[in-house]
Parts: structure tokens; C-alpha cells; sequence
């Protein structure tokens, strides 16, 4: 009889803190990082315990560091975005100075085709009135 209470005594001492175990790794595969391993002792059951306790904590780092990259791409590619509308914008404008600027070489243009026009009148009727006086 004290065999057997003291081989039920072995097999809780292992089966309770082994099912603790499962149970946590069950919810730590299930996506619950804040999970705490039960490390209390020194057997094979603790160490592992101990060993998955911190691989929980250095897997929630990584996953906080991803996060955080996650977001300062986001913010970069806000930033980006904002600089091309800016661009794009002074681009606009620089297509709209540039038209109004061909207007007005155009007119530009028009106004010495007219004076040439006019000097040249000038100079034939100089010409003609020189050849009148002759």
C-alpha cells in the first residue's frame, strides 16, 4: 500500500506540473505571448518550463520590434506621400508658369513682327518719298 501511495505521489509530482505546462504552451501557441510559465523547482519539467518562459519574453521583443518597424515604415510612407503631393504641386505650378510665360513670348513674337511690319512702311515710304524728291 505504500508502494502504491508513493508511486501516485511520483506521478502527480509529474503529471501536475507537466499538464501545467501543456496547458501554458497551449495558449502560447494560441497567440497569448503575456503568458508566465511555471518555473518554480529544479527538475527537467522546470528547466523546460524556464526555457519556454524566455523564448516567450524574447519572441514578444521580436514581435515589438516588428511592430515598431511596422509603424515607422507606415509614418515614412505617409511622409513619402506627402512630399510627392508637395512635388506634384510645385510641378503645377511650374507647367502653369511655363504656358503663361510661352503666352506671353507669343505676344512677344507678334509685337516684333508688327514693329518689323511698321519699320518696314516707314522705310518704303522714306524710300518713296527720297525718290520723289530726286
Amino acid at each position: 500500500a505504500v508502494g502504491v501511495a508513493l508511486a501516485f505521489v511520483i506521478s502527480r509530482m509529474i503529471t501536475v506540473p507537466l499538464a501545467k505546462t501543456q496547458d501554458t504552451i497551449s495558449l502560447f501557441a494560441n497567440g497569448d505571448l503575456t503568458v508566465q510559465f511555471d518555473t518554480d523547482g529544479t527538475d527537467e519539467i522546470a528547466v523546460i518550463a524556464k526555457n519556454l518562459d524566455d523564448m516567450s519574453t524574447s519572441l514578444g521583443g521580436v514581435i515589438g520590434a516588428v511592430n515598431s518597424a511596422g509603424f515607422n515604415i507606415s509614418e515614412t510612407a505617409h511622409d513619402f506621400s506627402a512630399m510627392a503631393e508637395e512635388t506634384n504641386a510645385s510641378v503645377e505650378e511650374l507647367r502653369s508658369n511655363v504656358d503663361e510665360m510661352a503666352v506671353n513670348l507669343d505676344g512677344l513674337a507678334s509685337s516684333s513682327e508688327e514693329v518689323n511690319a511698321s519699320v518696314q512702311e516707314v522705310a518704303a515710304g522714306a524710300q518713296t518719298t527720297a525718290e520723289k524728291g530726286t
